[in-house]
């Protein structure tokens, strides 16, 4: 009873206290800001203020020590108590066009641990908030974050928190934004709600600092608050992207050696279906629950729904035909998609499954699935997002060869791809044999990934000049520009058929796509912009990793560096994986850093392609000859890519935190893609127009001039190497680089 006598009067206080958070005026007190928004100091506290719609709105109180006291010089605060000082000034970024306050916080020591902790209690517009995000593993709409959640759980994962640098919140079209700036300390975000009433969230440090008497450490912080729309999240994510001067990873070797080395890998994996070597194993198990002692892939394909990319291979072989001559380049190609567009029908239509599951599934745990042809967790049913960008793949290979296929592809499937959209212009997560949907038990929302199917319509119409394929992708396109606006990041669905989730880079990066080339074919604005919002909203997911690098793993050897990094999902309940940062993310992360330069090109905006730049390097790693030394397995592995399953060691991976279950990925082949990044923009790209210039391929630019046209620029990798210079109006040449050499280079 008393316990409910306490939460009564606290939440009484708390709507009591409600018509105090509007004010026509200030109170007279010392303060810093702007015209329309102030940092007041008042009863010992610091309380920020917004001006909207005629009144003054508070945001957050920040409660200071007891002895605190303030000096006011202009625009700035000067803070002190006996062991805590504080300088709190305002500061901008005219790109993003945000002002705001960079508070620098310095401990005293007093001879005993220091338990830093920095929090802040947060004022809505309403008693719930519209969204809000503490970290890649809390993120909400329509309600208040609380603790981490079901903390009985919490010991199965390998970490109950996170590293995330930016706090926001978003409610009645104001936002609040806390985020920390020095990269050595050890912070975690973490929201509750205190009382069962006031919403808070603070940084901690996850262990205390060992603080002599009279030492001093001085920690920045960035305070940000305005009005603005939901994604105005990713605009402070760029303010916080210049802030932290880190440098990106430096991958093990350049962009083209990689993927060389990458298709080694699919001479291992090669199987025989119809004709020989027509598909290929998708990964190589170590050890899995006792099953292969010496490392194992199966004789079959073995993957999830988004494994459709065989056929992507096809497309590459494609352009390595074209580059070469070479005909057993296109051969190859002849078989593969004589075994995907050619057999195994679904039902009475003239759609092919997406990728194939054998044997092998029977006695795979957790799986235990039928073989056959379908998804490894739903089988017999048909995967939108696997589907669509397979017939994309397969469309691409018509366009550049149509000499491969028996008959007019495009046109045999048109009728049954038209067939599968609903009147609402979206298409659902998943058909039966009779392109019906058919409800995906524990998805959020049964639509995800519809906006896949854009770029196969738009490019289906084109092959075929039936305007009806892009009337289709112009109201799949309006459909996902409603889900956007109201669903905001949460529109991102998720990847895989066995994760809900809510956001994942999977559904990131194919609405990305899908908005990007709407713009390409129509030309309209709104598709452009609308690409620019999916960026906005997503870019709070490429940022915020601090996780420090446990020493001798492996990544901890390459000197792997986060900035940059892609969360590969957010889960409400976070599995082994995302709980511990998955260095390399997904191989969807390499087609993101693609989809962000052409975004760049698009908008000129420096920040994409910084941001796309960091997601490739993030992603270019791999096992090789050093790593691999010992392990019985090493010839089978090598240049085999880590994907999802390990974390941050070298165990630890597979489908039980501990067990050292890892599993390679031998079918990773989105990697293509570095492809067309050295296609499009070279290792070096530079747009005179603009007067940009970017180092891509482990290349840094330590200066540019364009008035005297020319650039110094280093190599990064200590090997002697070739390096294309690419210009925006497709001019291009060959630099030759020795190991780590810097040179002056002339446009």
């Amino acid at each position: 009873m008393d316990k409910i006598q306490s939460f009564l009067a606290e939440r009484n206080k708390y709507i009591a206290d409600w018509e105090c958070w509007r004010l026509e005026e200030l109170p007279e007190v010392p303060s810093i800001g702007t015209a329309e928004k102030r940092l007041l100091f008042r009863d010992g506290n610091l309380e920020l203020y917004l001006l909207h719609r005629q009144m003054w709105r508070l945001r957050a109180r920040i409660k200071l020590p007891g002895d605190i006291c303030v000096e006011k010089t202009g625009e700035c605060f000067e803070l002190k108590a006996a062991s805590y000082q504080e300088r709190i000034s305002i500061a901008s970024d005219p790109e993003e066009n945000e002002t705001y306050f960079l508070r620098e916080i310095e401990f005293i020591g007093t001879g005993k641990p220091l338990q830093a902790e920095i929090a802040l209690y947060y004022f809505q517009e309403g008693p719930l908030a519209e969204y809000s995000y503490a970290s890649y593993k809390w993120i909400c709409r329509g309600k208040n974050m609380d603790a981490f959640p079901r903390e009985e759980f919490g010991e199965m994962f390998l970490c109950r928190e996170t590293h995330n640098q930016l706090f926001y919140n978003y409610s009645g079209g104001l936002y609040l934004g806390h985020a920390w700036l020095d990269f050595e300390g050890d912070w975690i975000s973490k929201p509750s709600i205190e009382g069962n009433v006031w919403p808070r969230h603070s940084f901690k440090m996850r262990n205390p600092l060992p603080l002599q008497a009279g030492e001093r450490r001085v920690f920045r912080f960035a305070l940000f608050a305005g009005v603005g729309p939901e994604e105005h999240i990713g605009k402070l994510c760029n303010v916080l992207w210049r802030i932290n001067g880190s440098e990106v990873n430096v991958p093990q070797t350049d962009m083209r050696n990689f993927l060389d080395n990458y298709c080694t890998v699919w001479d291992k994996a090669a199987l025989d279906g119809i004709q020989e070597k027509d598909h290929f194993a998708a990964h190589f198990f170590m050890d899995f629950y006792g099953h292969f002692k010496n490392g194992y892939y199966p004789p079959d394909q073995f993957g999830c729904s988004w494994i459709a990319y065989d056929l992507l291979k096809a497309d590459y072989l494609c352009r390595l035909y074209d580059r070469t001559g070479k005909r057993e380049y296109l051969e190859q190609v002849r078989r593969l998609v004589y075994f995907y567009c050619y057999n195994h029908y679904i039902g009475k239509t003239k759609l092919t499954w997406p990728f194939h599951t054998g044997d092998f599934m029977k006695s795979c745990p957790p799986y235990c699935e039928r073989s056959g042809w379908g998804a490894p967790i739903d089988p017999g049913f048909i995967d939108s997002l696997a589907q669509s960008e397979m017939i994309y793949d397969a469309l691409s290979v018509y366009k550049r060869h149509p000499d491969v296929f028996s008959n007019y592809y495009p046109r045999l499937i048109m009728t049954d791809v038209l067939a599968m959209q609903q009147e609402d212009g979206h298409f659902r997560r998943r058909y039966n044999q009779k392109l019906q949907p058919e409800v995906k038990p524990g998805w959020p929302d049964q639509n995800a990934e519809s906006q896949s199917w854009i770029p196969t319509l738009l490019l289906l119409g084109e092959l075929t000049g039936c305007k009806d394929c892009l009337d289709a992708a112009l109201q799949c396109g309006n459909a996902a520009l409603r889900d956007i606006e109201d669903k905001g990041l949460f529109s991102m669905g998720g990847c895989e058929t066995d994760y809900p989730s809510n956001w994942d880079v999977d559904g990131y990066r194919s609405m990305l796509r899908a908005m990007l080339e709407l713009y390409r074919v129509t030309g309209e604005q709104r598709w452009l912009d609308a690409a620019e919002k999916v960026q906005n909203l997503s870019s709070v997911m490429m940022m915020g990793y601090s996780v420090p690098l446990p020493e001798g793993t492996f990544y901890h050897r390459i000197n792997w560096r986060c900035k940059g990094m892609v969360a590969t999902s957010f889960y409400g309940y976070p599995d082994y994986v995302r709980s511990f940062s998955t260095p390399t993310g997904n191989q969807s992360v390499c087609w993101v850093a693609y989809l962000l330069l052409k975004l760049y090109s698009c908008t000129g905006k420096l920040i994409y392609a910084e941001r796309g730049i960091a997601a490739l390097r993030q992603v270019m790693v791999y096992r090789d000859e050093e790593s691999l030394k010992g392990n019985p397995c090493k010839d089978n592995l090598l240049y085999t890519i880590f994907e999802n399953n390990p974390q941050m060691s070298d165990f630890g991976g597979g489908y039980q935190a501990g067990v050292p279950q890892d599993g390679y990925s031998m079918f990773i082949d989105l990697y293509i893609f570095i492809d067309d990044i050295l296609s499009e923009y070279g290792g070096i790209f530079v747009d005179e127009e603009r007067q940009h210039v970017l180092g891509i391929d482990s290349v840094k630019i330590l200066e540019h001039d364009f008035s005297r046209k020319r650039a110094i620029v280093q190599n990064q990798l200590n090997k002697d190497r070739s390096i294309l210079l690419k210009y925006a109006d497709s001019r291009s040449m060959t630099l030759d680089f020795k190991a780590l050499e810097t040179k002056e280079i002339l446009f």
